[in-house]
């Protein structure tokens, strides 16, 4: 099996934020952008600050976003 590039998964994690962005509008929810790049500086704090439990996070790697999810003009936090 050929492992993809790390660029490849990008193109790819990519395409799936923008399907999960136009269904999540589709079923009427709105949503902001949270952290989608994470240098390590910023991982290290999380850390030290207990924020976060890993030393690397997929963040880093371009493979992670955070969206923030609102219904109705209400920000959800439940998970």
């Amino acid at each position: 099996m050929v492992k993809s590039s790390l660029s490849q998964r990008q193109f790819k994690f990519t395409m799936m934020v923008a399907k999960l962005i136009l269904y999540a509008y589709g079923v009427g929810y709105t949503l902001t952008l949270g952290e989608a790049w994470r240098p390590q500086e910023m991982q290290d704090l999380y850390l030290k600050t207990g924020k976060t439990k890993v030393k690397y996070s997929k963040h880093q790697d371009r493979l992670a976003i955070d969206l923030n999810l609102f219904m109705g003009g209400r920000f959800l936090t439940d998970k």
